[in-house]
């Protein structure tokens, strides 16, 4: 299957390496260093473009008529979230990289993105290829903004309200990207203010559940 990380969000599944809290964001002590992210991107580009059906192209952002060998990566996207054990505990709070996102981009417009994530044995690969339409918010939001000096961005989700953030290196903190109902797109998050909602919602999610088991 092609699309086999359609969305940020149905993808934070268990695989993953535990990070301190900041450390995806602000410290160098990564699973992969964006250079490398990026070379197993090129170096699968042109067997990750023989997956695309020629009469789909259109659902991952390309027409036949598209010169694939101008295809260029983009900056490298770690899409982390919060362990369960750090918020079920409510202390230690560790994050976890679980894929990390490369936009595909031609004619200066991201088309797609292409997914790496580790395997059991820790070891990244490129594992699907898609979310045309995230690539579509994602380069409309980057648009006239300049890549950070670290050569990498960093997107915490908190499954626990569905809400993704972006690390913001200047301000230091959380900009919530959401979009959606119920969402506060735009909603700004110091470090441990991410951490405090995501076990805030955890602990009002469990007691709901409680709740409806013992009715």
């Amino acid at each position: 299957m092609l699309q086999r990380s359609p969305r940020w969000k149905a993808l934070l599944l268990g695989l993953g390496l535990a990070l301190p809290l900041y450390a995806a964001a602000q410290s160098p002590t990564l699973p992969l260093s964006p250079m490398q992210a990026r070379d197993i991107a090129v170096h699968d580009l042109n067997r990750v473009l023989e997956w695309l059906p020629p009469d789909h192209l259109e659902v991952y952002g390309f027409s036949d008529q598209d010169d694939f060998s101008a295809i260029s990566i983009g900056t490298p996207l770690y899409v982390t979230a919060f362990s369960d054990e750090s918020v079920i505990a409510g202390s230690n709070p560790m994050v976890q990289t679980h894929m990390v996102m490369l936009p595909l981009v031609l004619k200066g417009t991201a088309r797609c993105f292409i997914y790496l994530s580790p395997n059991e044995e820790g070891r990244w690969s490129t594992n699907g290829l898609g979310g045309h339409n995230e690539a579509i918010s994602w380069d409309a939001m980057m648009k006239g903004k300049e890549a950070t000096t670290a050569g990498y961005l960093t997107l915490l989700h908190i499954p626990q309200n569905n809400a993704d953030y972006l690390w913001q290196t200047e301000s230091r903190n959380w900009q919530d990207i959401s979009v959606g109902p119920g969402h506060n797109n735009g909603q700004v998050l110091q470090a441990d203010q991410a951490f405090r909602v995501a076990v805030r919602i955890a602990a009002e999610a469990r007691a709901t559940v409680k709740e409806d088991a013992g009715s």
